[in-house]
């Protein structure tokens, strides 16, 4: 790729560790052919990046994704709430991989393929996406990630994040439909579970367990 030759041309000319931080971009078409719709679970640029600088001897780098988001080539609502269902992945997903952030491009333009956060020109009229990073934030961005979510279905992806004394679950599927999923809960703590936007959602409990329907939109559950 044009970055790995850019970036080992500088690790080649010495210059390894005259940097602090080490950005890249990552894009996800809509459909791109023979992919999964939103993109696979895992980042080749993080592990490519770190191969190359060991491999001239330089120090791992932090890192930021500074450009992400998926692409719609023309707009469709499939294609908008597909957005949504990204967001929440890509925020769980850049804590679990250690990047330092991930910024979503672009909030109020639709000049690279129709990836605002809002309408352009109009700040009262948000999209989607929108609802869906603010959900996100609001039960991330104080939280620590613990570990991905063991004994999931096939084609299951789930983490849990610690925050002050509540445990946040997030968990989504590529399978097609609604896929059920047990997470055992202590039954004296309380649990709200909610949609990708922030809507509450039923969650019913058999003794130790919670049972819930995951689709493509992130499922969050929080456990106090």
């Amino acid at each position: 790729s044009r970055l790995g030759r850019f970036f080992e041309g500088m690790l080649v000319a010495g210059a390894g560790n005259s940097f602090d931080i080490l950005s890249f971009h990552a894009y996800t078409f809509w459909y791109t052919p023979g992919q999964p719709p939103l993109g696979d679970s895992r980042d080749w640029r993080i592990a490519y990046l770190n191969g190359l600088l060991t491999r001239y001897n330089a120090s791992i780098k932090p890192m930021i994704r500074t450009e992400a988001a998926l692409l719609c080539v023309t707009i469709t609502p499939e294609c908008r709430w597909a957005q949504a269902d990204l967001v929440g992945r890509m925020f769980a997903r850049t804590m679990r991989d250690g990047l330092l952030a991930t910024i979503w491009y672009v909030y109020d333009s639709d000049s690279y393929h129709n990836t605002a956060l809002i309408e352009p020109g109009d700040v009262f009229v948000p999209r989607p996406a929108y609802f869906a990073y603010r959900h996100a934030a609001k039960l991330l961005n104080d939280a620590k990630f613990v570990s991905a979510v063991a004994g999931l279905p096939a084609g299951v992806e789930g983490y849990a994040f610690r925050r002050q004394s509540s445990l946040v679950y997030i968990f989504w599927t590529d399978q097609g439909g609604e896929v059920p999923v047990p997470l055992k809960v202590a039954p004296e703590r309380p649990v709200a579970c909610s949609d990708r936007a922030g809507a509450p959602l039923t969650c019913p409990r058999e003794g130790e367990w919670i049972w819930l329907s995951v689709g493509q939109g992130p499922v969050y559950v929080v456990v106090d």
